[in-house]
């Protein structure tokens, strides 16, 4: 939380302020890379330590959303924004790099070469990531985790703006204008299951029956596919 705004504060002072040097920045953007640089530090001061504990230790680091700027602060991130499309300027923004990091060994990969256009978009949502953070933690997986590790394949990325396959190609959406590949995600590349616009479509609607259960539906809440621990009770009960 310590760099979630707001960002237009004109006293704050930083030990080693960061400025942006490309175009003459508002006050409230210069303040926010800084408190990147405060945020990267004390990451760095996190993963050292646990770096040097006996217990395995697994980490998840990501952002839900990106930062809320003042209005002057938005117009010149549109004006020097890397993206020329429209449909591309509103998806970047909706766009958090994260990583996995362990203190033993896991499979590596590093999907954000050296970010800007050249890493790899649309490879993942957030409403995967538990299931991707559980399978590389090595605990057995609930029936629900695998459903989702499995629709990952079909539908890698999905958000409100759209569904995206493997090769950054968006296939769904609502908000903005005709599906079509785009420099966004352009240099996506995912091993995934052959899916069309159709398979996928079922797939969401499926998804969306799934989610009505977990969330809403305490009624009838199939608890024994969502929770490991909840189906291993139950299979007590029913042995005894």
């Amino acid at each position: 939380m310590q760099n979630h705004g707001g960002f237009s504060n004109n006293k704050v002072r930083f030990d080693e302020p960061v400025k942006i040097t490309n175009f003459k920045a508002v006050q409230a953007l210069d303040n926010y890379v800084s408190l990147m640089r405060t945020s990267d530090t004390a990451l760095k001061d996190l993963i050292g330590y646990f770096k040097k504990v006996d217990e395995p230790v697994i980490i998840l680091f990501y952002g839900d959303h990106q930062p809320s700027f003042s209005d002057d602060a938005t117009k010149q991130l549109n004006e020097h924004s890397l993206y020329k499309s429209d449909n591309d300027k509103r998806l970047s923004k909706f766009v958090v790099p994260y990583f996995i990091w362990a203190n033993y060994d896991i499979p590596e990969y590093d999907g954000m070469h050296d970010g800007g256009l050249t890493g790899e978009y649309n490879t993942v949502s957030v409403n995967y990531l538990a299931s991707i953070l559980l399978k590389y933690s090595g605990v057995e997986l609930s029936d629900y985790d695998k459903y989702l590790l499995n629709l990952h394949q079909y539908i890698p990325a999905m958000s409100a703006l759209g569904y995206w396959d493997g090769n950054g190609k968006r296939l769904f959406s609502t908000h903005l204008t005709k599906p079509q590949a785009s420099e966004f995600g352009a240099a996506t590349r995912h091993k995934q299951k052959k899916v069309d616009e159709k398979k996928a479509e079922k797939l969401k609607r499926g998804y969306e029956n799934v989610q009505y259960n977990l969330i809403f539906d305490a009624k009838d809440k199939l608890w024994i596919y969502f929770y490991q621990e909840k189906k291993i009770t139950n299979e007590n009960k029913e042995d005894s």
